[in-house]
């Protein structure tokens, strides 16, 4: 035996370190437990954003603090005559003014041919050759 630790001494500090190595296990089986449920909550809250998102007949769109295009709805890009995976990551400004022409005309005309009439779609840009 080492000097001055006892067999009881010695049978009590492999007991405390098989408790702590246990507690440290049931810890992270717990942590990941919980991580599972929130990515769980996550999935379910994405799925409802988006059934509303793009089960709205309105157009709509998100953009980020620097007016890049964080998602947009599949009627905002039919009036932009463009997909919602062009816009992402992109600033209205920047967009290619040969894949967008908007034009305040064409975007009420596709609102009446959606049984929507909207005299003042002023928030549709027109598109032009030059960015700033």
């Amino acid at each position: 035996m080492a000097a001055g630790i006892s067999e009881k001494q010695l049978l009590i500090a492999a007991i405390l370190v098989i408790q702590s190595y246990g507690c440290s296990v049931a810890r992270i089986l717990f942590a990941e437990q919980q991580q599972q449920e929130a990515a769980r909550d996550l999935q379910e809250s994405n799925a409802l954003l988006k059934s509303v998102f793009e089960g709205t007949g309105d157009a709509l769109f998100i953009k980020d603090l620097q007016g890049r295009y964080v998602i947009t709805n599949q009627t905002y890009a039919d009036l932009l005559e463009l997909r919602p995976e062009y816009l992402v990551g992109k600033v209205s400004q920047f967009i290619d003014p040969d894949a967008a022409t908007c034009s305040r005309r064409r975007t009420r005309k596709s609102y009446r041919k959606a049984g929507t009439n909207f005299s003042n779609t002023t928030w549709c840009w027109a598109a032009s050759s030059t960015a700033s």
